[in-house]
């Protein structure tokens, strides 16, 4: 496969010669070093992903606290409803 097939490959998929490593399932972020990955065929770069670092990390594990949260909640009030229900029977 050549370098030109891969490039088309990676172009149909959305992914960008730079990527960023972090994401919360919407959002992509990262601001630390640069990891290089390369094609087994022909040693040739495909392309780069930026990883994330200890403040990156932070940040997505803040923006899965409120989903979490109000899941757990949401949890809570249906296992009360269901007790209830069953005690009123």
């Amino acid at each position: 496969m050549s370098q030109n097939n891969i490039s088309e490959i990676l172009i149909k998929l959305g992914i960008k010669d730079e990527q960023k490593g972090c994401s919360n399932g919407t959002e992509w972020f990262g601001s630390d070093s640069k990891i290089s990955s390369f094609s087994p065929v022909d040693g040739s770069e495909l392309g780069k992903v930026t990883t994330g670092n200890k403040d990156d990390y932070e940040k997505l594990i803040q923006m899965l606290k409120t989903p979490l949260n109000r899941l757990e909640k949401f949890l809570l009030q249906k296992e009360e409803n269901l007790l209830d229900n069953l005690v009123t029977k």
